[in-house]
């Protein structure tokens, strides 16, 4: 199995979609959003030991100020790349979702439930974070949290009906 391909089919046909539903921009495995005074980017990240029996991914979040540097057009060289002094908060979207650094894994499931898994992490983990963190009022003390502090605060967050 092709499982470069079929992870960049996932993202194509169901992560995209989701995401751009929502008022996401997309450029390769990154999305990216300006909400409020903050640029949120969630990028995914393939593992470097993948190979054509073994596919796994995980995805980050980061949390910056806008800047003039990150409030540029799609596409741009910038798109991604920043002043540093920006980041407001980084981290593995694992620490979300499950409390724990957490890679997906695409041959222990098919691509419908993986796509499924993947989408309810988003819907209930990133989608209402991300909708909480539009200031560095409500970023900065969440700075510095362990993994299970982070999941539980998401955990407690509204969700839309």
């Amino acid at each position: 199995m092709d499982y470069r391909k079929s992870f960049r089919d996932l993202l194509k046909l169901h992560v995209t979609p989701f995401m751009k539903e929502r008022g996401y921009e997309h450029k390769g495995q990154m999305y990216r959003r300006y909400a409020g005074e903050v640029v949120q980017l969630f990028v995914f990240q393939s593992w470097h030991g993948n190979s054509a029996d073994s596919y796994w991914f995980t995805a980050n979040i980061q949390l910056r100020k806008q800047t003039p540097y990150n409030t540029s057009d799609i596409g741009r060289r910038d798109w991604y790349e920043d002043d540093v002094a920006s980041h407001l908060l980084t981290e593995r979207f694992g620490m979300l979702s499950r409390g724990r650094d957490y890679w997906y894994k695409m041959e222990q499931v098919s691509e419908q439930e993986l796509a499924a898994a993947l989408l309810s992490d988003l819907e209930n983990s990133l989608i209402p974070f991300f909708d909480y963190c539009k200031t560095t009022d409500t970023i900065l003390p969440l700075k510095g949290s362990s993994a299970e502090a982070l999941h539980r605060f998401v955990l407690g967050l509204p969700r839309d009906s």
